[in-house]
């Protein structure tokens, strides 16, 4: 297989993919952050997913139905699963607490090669963008992205209302 369409891939796409990569690293360690710096990052790659199928498939309205289905599907199995991290709030420097780990690494890089994979399927067959099938397939993946990234999102509101039932217990005790 030949690797020439690399030589054409805009500058830009290889700085994204080290800021991904140094991002996802950064998640490697425990952190305490303010409230908007723990959110930026799920609600940044969730729009990223879903910008991904809705700028691409926007004729196909199947398509986009798959990812919605996708999105929600993801979040209530990981809530069914209790599959919402353990991330906690700590109500007394109003920071989030987000354990470390490689899965935020794996799927921001993840997403990156779907995206980059389709934006070169693309450009080497442009056919592909007229076939729903192709396009049910990318917005099924986008989808299951947003939702894994949208429930790490669900993840801090809940800490946050859990620690806040918390509170009210202990005064009221």
């Amino acid at each position: 297989m030949s690797f020439a369409y690399l030589s054409h891939v805009p500058f830009w796409v290889w700085w994204l993919f080290v800021a991904l990569v140094a991002l996802g690293l950064s998640a490697t360690r425990t952190q305490h952050k303010p409230l908007w710096a723990a959110l930026a990052m799920p609600l940044a790659m969730t729009g990223v997913s879903a910008y991904g199928s809705f700028s691409t498939f926007t004729t196909h309205t199947p398509a986009l139905i798959a990812w919605a289905s996708a999105a929600v599907i993801v979040v209530v199995l990981r809530a069914a699963l209790g599959r919402w991290g353990r991330v906690s709030w700590v109500p007394a420097t109003r920071r989030v607490r987000v354990p470390g780990s490689w899965l935020p690494l794996f799927w921001m890089l993840a997403i990156f090669a779907l995206k980059f994979a389709v934006a070169v399927s693309l450009a080497i067959y442009p056919a592909l963008s007229s076939d729903g099938g192709f396009a049910a397939w990318v917005c099924l993946s986008y989808g299951a992205f947003s939702g894994i990234f949208l429930g790490r999102a669900l993840a801090i509101r809940r800490a946050m209302r859990n620690a806040s039932v918390a509170g009210r217990a202990s005064l009221a005790s």
